[in-house]
């Protein structure tokens, strides 16, 4: 019966380390932001691969989300052909290599923002209601 507990234990040890072994894990990074937005016309806020984490900023100011994407051939993401999307800057949200979110607001306003980077794959996330 000690055996059992003894390999038990081992084979548990054995596979935390490997599941802890910084080679094996991906590298994330925080990021945070913070831009003044003034005018209704898209501009990008953040590039992909990342997950957004938050936005915070004046709910009043007409704040719209956009994602766009990087356009074959092109060297920068151009908010101008970007698609609105209903992201109310809660929830995460993941942006995929070659994809950008882009910000536009009624009136002048300062958002902040919170990203992390060394996300492998877009998961769902549930946030809870206050």
């Amino acid at each position: 019966m000690s055996k059992i507990h003894i390999i038990s234990i081992s084979c548990f040890v054995g596979l935390a380390a490997c599941a802890s072994s910084p080679s094996l894990r991906a590298v994330r990074s925080d990021l945070r932001g913070s831009t003044a937005v003034s005018t209704p016309a898209p501009r990008l806020l953040v590039t992909g691969p990342v997950r957004l984490l938050h936005a915070n900023y004046d709910r009043r100011a007409s704040v719209t989300f956009s994602k766009a994407v990087l356009a074959e051939g092109a060297n920068a993401i151009d908010c101008g052909s970007s698609a609105p999307f209903g992201w109310d800057g809660m929830s995460d949200l993941d942006v995929r290599e070659g994809e950008g979110i882009c910000v536009a607001a009624g009136r002048t306003v300062n958002l902040v923002w919170h990203a992390r980077t060394g996300v492998e794959a877009p998961r769902a996330t549930q946030q809870a209601k206050r």
